[in-house]
């Protein structure tokens, strides 16, 4: 019997046009490995992402002030380590892609396009714990940057914890800048901050992160 996370991605999918594959190199990875980053297939996939291991551990959080009319983030010792609830069923995702290095899945991501303010939105990103910097979420984030392109979207919009300093950093290197905030009321996440951060469709990223 189909799964309804398979069932409600096969709809949503049918009016996509057909998958798109790409293959990348993975900087600092292992010689030999070489990453392909392709749509998601559930009939295979499923299994694979739910063995993705999301874990991150942190030293330090991002400390949200309202201080003299502004907001204010200040990173602050904390020890955190967590790992965020995953559901394929989840709504809104009409796309998503899967990196691949030596035959295991060890990155995905998730967007949805927002036809009114053509914004394409990372609904889900996540790299295995043993591939992170190593230019898989870079590759990701490289062939949704060409989706973008081919539906009309002018930026990529996503957001994650204020405690989520890993991923945080990782955004700023892959050119997403701090927007605005807003709260995880009535969630898991009860008592972080979600910090919303877009990146515009065809600039490059900044030589840099800032922090």
């Amino acid at each position: 019997m189909e799964a309804l996370g398979q069932r409600i991605w096969r709809l949503r999918r049918e009016h996509l046009a057909g998958p798109v594959v790409e293959t990348f190199g993975a900087p600092g990875a292992p010689e030999g490995e070489p990453m392909l980053v392709r749509d998601v297939d559930l009939s295979r996939d499923c299994d694979a992402v739910l063995r993705v291991n999301r874990e991150f551990s942190t030293e330090t959080v991002f400390d949200v002030r309202y201080v003299d009319g502004a907001f204010v983030l200040r990173e602050t010792p904390r020890r955190v380590t967590r790992e965020y609830p995953f559901d394929f069923a989840s709504p809104g995702r009409d796309h998503a892609v899967v990196a691949v290095v030596d035959r295991a899945v060890v990155g995905f991501l998730a967007t949805s396009y927002q036809r009114w303010n053509r914004r394409l939105v990372v609904e889900e990103v996540f790299v295995d714990s043993v591939r992170r910097r190593q230019g898989v979420a870079r590759a990701m984030v490289d062939r949704v940057l060409a989706r973008a392109g081919e539906v009309g979207a002018t930026h990529l919009w996503l957001e994650t914890s204020n405690v989520n300093v890993p991923a945080i950093r990782a955004y700023q290197r892959l050119g997403f800048e701090f927007c605005v905030l807003s709260l995880y009321e009535n969630t898991p996440a009860r008592g972080e901050i979600a910090l919303h951060l877009p990146r515009a469709v065809g600039e490059p990223p900044p030589t840099r992160c800032r922090f």
